[in-house]
């Protein structure tokens, strides 16, 4: 990986103040230029860009949808592999089901956070952690 090159990640998550939270956190918390993060409310929004190929997305599994029976966190990891084989993926979810859980970590998932008050600091250390698996 070129240690020159922005890291682009998708944070995909249904509310707004939450995902810029975690936006500040991790700008905060890396060196300026280090990434390019983008934001999207919902599967949808984030499925017309995926051509951007990102390194990291960055999901929620319970997603509010513009449309009925929309996607869940997992369906947007199914679809983001299939046209990004390249990215990894962070689910971030309320849901400390063990099944959620095992079933993210069969697609691949480099970690599965549970959505807390410290969950801006777990993040950056999971970010870390992925940083170092990438190089």
């Amino acid at each position: 990986m070129d240690k020159d090159k922005k890291l682009k990640i998708f944070i995909i998550e249904d509310n707004k103040i939450f995902a810029l939270i975690l936006k500040s956190e991790l700008e905060n918390s890396f060196p300026e230029g280090t990434f390019v993060i983008t934001i999207f409310e919902s599967g949808e929004d984030c499925e017309g860009m995926i051509y951007l190929k990102p390194d990291l997305a960055i999901v929620d599994y319970h997603l509010d949808s513009k449309i009925k029976n929309g996607m869940t966190g997992l369906d947007l990891i199914d679809m983001i592999r299939k046209r990004s084989p390249d990215t990894d993926f962070i689910m971030v979810t309320m849901d400390e089901k063990t099944e959620l859980f095992l079933r993210s970590k069969e697609r691949g998932i480099h970690d599965y956070l549970i959505k807390c008050t410290n969950l801006p600091f777990k993040l950056s250390l999971s970010i870390t952690s992925w940083l170092k698996f990438k190089h």
